[in-house]
């Protein structure tokens, strides 16, 4: 019976110390995510490009980083894309980005080929990101797009952005 009465009072005196301390509240991403499109049905094969709106809701200087694509253009491989048809599965990748990815799975990320671009507080970057240069969306149905990006540099959270769906028809 004492050990029984000592468990409680240890139990007791733990909750007592630990009522008064919250665990540690993540960081909220500095910026947010937003995907746009005028392209709401497309032919199977053709060019489907999004608008990423970038914007800064901190109180500081978002660092923004791009990175040359050997192929075509700029691909900005920090960030995600996700596009998935109606039963969830993912289209093939094109051989341009399929081949970048493999190398850069390889060599690692090429920090010194690394452009940086800052966002000031308030303000938004926009950018094109072309699904067709990543995913072959050659298919008809619909697909679901979203991307997201690790902040990495101030909160460490998974920024996602809103899913966009697309119709490709034959």
């Amino acid at each position: 019976m004492s050990r029984l009465l000592l468990f409680i009072n240890a139990v007791l005196l733990s909750a007592s110390l630990a009522w008064g301390q919250s665990p540690p509240q993540p960081k909220a991403p500095p910026y947010t995510l937003t995907l746009s499109t005028l392209q709401g049905v497309v032919k199977a094969g053709s060019e489907v490009s999004l608008d990423l709106a970038v914007k800064n809701i901190s109180h500081e200087q978002v660092v923004w980083n791009w990175q040359p694509h050997p192929y075509k253009g700029e691909i900005n491989y920090e960030i995600r894309v996700d596009v998935q048809d109606s039963q969830g599965n993912r289209p093939p990748m094109t051989d341009a980005f399929g081949s970048a990815m493999e190398t850069k799975k390889q060599v690692g990320p090429a920090n010194k080929f690394l452009v940086p671009e800052y966002i000031k507080p308030g303000e938004t970057l926009t950018e094109k990101v072309s699904i067709t240069d990543r995913y072959q969306l050659t298919v008809p149905g619909k697909y679901t797009i979203m991307v997201h990006k690790l902040d990495s540099y101030v909160s460490n959270v998974e920024v996602k952005s809103n899913t966009i769906t697309i119709t490709v028809t034959p």
